[in-house]
């Protein structure tokens, strides 16, 4: 790797956390209106605000530490997915576990992307 493309990549992984943080903010709104009549736990509603606190945490720590926000993220909605499935085993939540796993690929690398697959994995078994 030469000196240009380091700098690169850190740039195009803080912009993609941008990218995931939207998604999460779009999919953690949805949640709660859909059902906000019902935010006591368990609720998909609880569930999206959670999501909520989760963004304004990881944007609080991005203003400080670049690589804990990204980390935060990584593991915060991996912990929200698995609350999720267990909340909900029947509605086959288990594969939102999926969403953590690819954010960890894309914004920590590779070996903690399989870190993070290999522990839900194991965690599904």
């Amino acid at each position: 790797m030469n000196a240009y493309s380091l700098p690169r990549q850190c740039e195009m992984r803080r912009d993609l956390l941008l990218h995931f943080l939207l998604l999460y903010a779009v999919m953690g709104l949805g949640l709660a209106v859909v059902d906000a009549d019902r935010i006591a736990t368990p609720s998909a509603g609880s569930l999206g605000i959670l999501l909520l606190i989760l963004i304004i945490a990881v944007l609080f720590c991005r203003s400080h530490r670049e690589a804990w926000a990204s980390y935060l993220f990584a593991l915060g909605s991996f912990a929200l997915a698995m609350l999720g499935w267990v909340w909900f085993p029947e509605l086959g939540t288990q594969h939102a576990l999926a969403l953590p796993v690819l954010g960890a690929l894309i914004l920590l690398g590779p070996v903690q992307g399989l870190v993070l697959a290999l522990v839900s994995t194991a965690l599904l078994a």
